[in-house]
């Protein structure tokens, strides 16, 4: 009786539910019947699993039809066209946004010298010119993209208009910053289009998304 009592409670609940289950027990029954006699809270458990065993009765395995096409078919549709046009013109506004900051803050370097303040203005044109190209590439992306690049193209919007106020510089050299605006107006378009979240179609497809459904927006 002494051997029963020195038998860890873990390992006769493990044998018991083996052996609810027709499965191969750590334990053999006599020595979990031994046990039982002499521990009142595993004669519970074991009480308790007999029972729930009895309210659940057994259900036979049974094949389940593959939906993976059809889940795919549905849930993944492809591409609007008003989505390919704003993503195609958002490509084409970040990547001459890109090329021509690039190309003054080379002239720059290479004849000016070192100006910080203007070397910061560019860092951050690039950043946002880089972040809606980036946009462009995954749609997904622009809804949490918005709220921070309308702050800091409305900054740099702002320190323009004051700059031609003060007459340090002129209309024609902040123009170019409308195009951050534009940039931004036809990402804002783009997030109306897709969720704010990007999915996979495919394995190796890239990221796809669904258009929200008719009304969601004035919701």
């Amino acid at each position: 009786m002494a051997e029963e009592n020195q038998i860890p409670c873990s390992s006769v609940r493990e044998a018991i539910s083996a052996i609810a289950d027709d499965e191969a027990a750590p334990l053999s029954s006599d020595v979990v019947d031994r046990h039982l006699a002499t521990c009142a809270a595993c004669a519970a458990y074991r009480t308790r699993l007999t029972t729930l065993a009895a309210q659940v009765p057994a259900i036979p395995a049974t094949d389940a039809p593959d939906l993976t096409a059809r889940i795919l078919a549905g849930g993944w549709p492809p591409e609007t066209a008003r989505a390919r046009v704003l993503r195609w013109g958002l490509v084409a506004i970040a990547g001459g946004g890109l090329a021509s900051t690039l190309w003054v803050l080379a002239l720059e370097l290479l004849h000016a010298g070192p100006d910080h303040a203007g070397h910061e203005s560019a860092a951050l044109t690039i950043a946002l010119w880089a972040g809606f190209g980036l946009v462009a590439a995954r749609p997904g992306l622009a809804r949490p993209y918005l709220p921070l690049t309308a702050l800091a193209v409305g900054g740099l919007m702002l320190a323009a208009a004051v700059d031609i106020i003060g007459g340090r510089v002129t209309w024609t050299e902040e123009v170019v910053h409308l195009n951050l605006v534009l940039a931004w107006l036809l990402a804002w378009l783009l997030a109306r289009e897709v969720p704010s979240t990007a999915v996979l179609a495919r394995p190796g497809s890239g990221p796809v998304w669904v258009p929200p459904p008719r009304g969601a927006e004035a919701r």
